[in-house]
């Protein structure tokens, strides 16, 4: 299965950029703060993005090879979960480069985009 069938991504970024862009009126009198909340939106499109690829290529080699080797799974979902790490670890970094006490708007702002990402989801039968 590939990402596009998985992600209704017009939803998806829609409603995405419509919470961040409120959040960003809100807070556009400080240019750190609307910094850091596009970084983090940054890196939440693309740890969102990582985390959908690397479940469907994790279900969809169960599904085709059943003699998938268990060191071969364990590396990528290691690997997954690596890169995952990788890139909220520097979307925080460097948000918290812009405002420092302020980190939890950014914060914030990703939880809300993992609701989001659910929402946009399309079911098996879709």
């Amino acid at each position: 299965m590939d990402l596009k069938e998985k992600i209704n991504f017009k939803k998806y970024f829609t409603i995405s950029l419509l919470v961040t862009g409120s959040i960003s009126l809100f807070f556009r009198e400080d240019q750190n703060i609307l910094i850091a909340i596009w970084v983090m939106y940054a890196g939440t499109v693309a740890n969102h993005l990582l985390l959908v690829k690397g479940i469907l290529l994790l279900t969809d080699s169960e599904k085709h090879k059943v003699s998938t080797a268990k060191k071969n799974m364990l590396v990528k979902v290691l690997t997954s979960l690596a890169s995952k790490f990788g890139v909220m670890v520097l979307a925080i970094f460097i948000s918290v480069q812009f405002v420092q006490s302020a980190i939890i708007i950014p914060i914030t702002n990703y939880l809300i985009q993992i609701a989001v990402l659910g929402l946009c989801l399309k079911k098996a039968h879709e």
